[in-house]
Parts: C-alpha cells; structure tokens; sequence
C-alpha cells in the first residue's frame, strides 16, 4: 500500500556527505535546541503512555514508529522505563544512517531485543503486518515535510480510526470533532482525552473560525505552553 509518507524522505545520503535527513538531526545533539526540547516533550508523552498500561494489559505493549528518525523519543524511555522489558516496538526509516544511528543506540542501551529497527519506507503497511494493532503509534515530524494534500490524505484515515473506536466523537453541530475548551478531544462518552489534542478545522464546531493562520497560531501556541508545563512538571517529579 502507498501513501503520503511515501515521498516524505526519498534521498538517501551519498557515500561522500550525510544526507539532508542526517544533517537535520544534528540539532539534537544540542539540549538548549528547540528539536531537543521537542523531543523531551516527545519522550514525556511516551512515558505516559506506558505508565497509564494496566498491569494487566497482556504483554507486548506494542509501540509503532513512522518515519522514526534516530529512535531517540522510544529508545531513551523504553530503556529507562520499568515497563521497558514489556515493550516490542517497530521503528521504520528509510535513511541508512538513521536507521543503523536507532539500531547502534538501542543495542548501547540494552533494549535491542525490545526495539527493532527495519530500513525500509514508512508508507508501506507490509512493515507492520506483525506489529498491530499496537498500544502507541508515533508519527513524528512529518506532516512539516509534506504538502497539504498529503497531510489531509493522511489525517483522514487517522481520524476516523479515532471515532471509530469510540476515542473521538463528532461535535454537536458534526462540523468537527468535540473538544474541550483546550482542545482535548473527547471521547464518545465524553471524556477529554489527556493526551489527543485538536488543532484548527477539526475544531470549526466550537470556534468557527479556526482555520486561518492566525487562529491555529494562537492554538498551537497554547497548546506548547501546556505542554512544556507538563514536561516541566514531569522533570520535576522525576528528580524528587
């Protein structure tokens, strides 16, 4: 199966100089860069994820990686996390180098049996024929590096997983998805979600108008406020 994803990292490096995709890691390396605070807020998420896994939640808890780069934001936490044994996580990237950085980082932290890394383009659903339906599905960095048409084509099928499964509901006028007054979406009892958040047109049934550049601004804005507040507050409670 192809989709968008397909043509969001077609160059490979050459044998003389990394390639685009490796370069635009680097920033990584730098913990005051904003990629690294993203990442950190990245990583936090995770960990919620696996500390909210019911201790009776049958074993693996499956995490699944589009697209995944250097495998920083799985690889870090389910290293350190005490669910970690429990996980079988997927990351697939198609750049070389990426993918043998995630390997080599993952064999260095001990969890090599628990994070398999594939080479191989994201967009193709045989990759992951063993691993769902899974517990985490990330998708990274990458509705920046592809053009609106193909971000829509990839939400919708998203988004109406979400209803389907009971984990979202339309708004009262069906114009979008209900949310709270912060853009958690609620689910089909109605319930905010702490961890799925709306941005722009799926909110047209609580704003209206919400689907110009400066709305969804002012809503992304808010939105990583609350975010570094909670990676604030989760650094904070690790280190007491």
């Amino acid at each position: 199966m192809e989709s968008p994803l397909s043509g969001e990292r077609d160059s490979r490096p050459s044998d003389s100089a990394p390639s685009h995709w490796v370069r635009w890691h680097q920033p990584y390396d730098d913990p005051q860069s904003s990629l690294s605070l993203r990442l950190r807020t990245v990583q936090s998420m995770v960990r919620d994820v696996l500390d909210g896994v019911p201790a009776s939640h049958p074993e693996p808890i499956r995490i699944v990686s589009l697209c995944a780069g250097q495998g920083r934001d799985v690889i870090d936490v389910v290293s350190a996390h005490r669910r970690g044994p429990e996980v079988s996580a997927l990351l697939v990237e198609l750049d070389p180098a990426l993918a043998a950085f995630a390997r080599d980082r993952a064999a260095a932290a001990g969890v090599a049996d628990q994070v398999r890394v594939v080479e191989g383009d994201a967009s193709l659903s045989r990759w992951y024929a063993d691993d769902v339906p899974a517990d985490l599905v990330l998708v990274c960095g990458v509705f920046g590096n592809i053009s609106s048409a193909d971000i829509t084509a990839t939400i919708d099928p998203l988004l109406r997983g979400l209803l389907d499964s009971g984990l979202a509901r339309p708004d009262p006028l069906h114009l979008g998805i209900d949310t709270d007054a912060r853009g958690a979406v609620r689910d089909a009892a109605g319930r905010p979600a702490s961890d799925i958040v709306a941005l722009g047109p799926p909110l047209r049934g609580r704003w209206y108008e919400t689907t110009a550049i400066p709305e969804i601004r002012d809503q992304a804005a808010a939105l990583a406020r609350h975010l570094v507040t909670r990676l604030h507050r989760a650094q904070r409670g690790s280190a007491a």
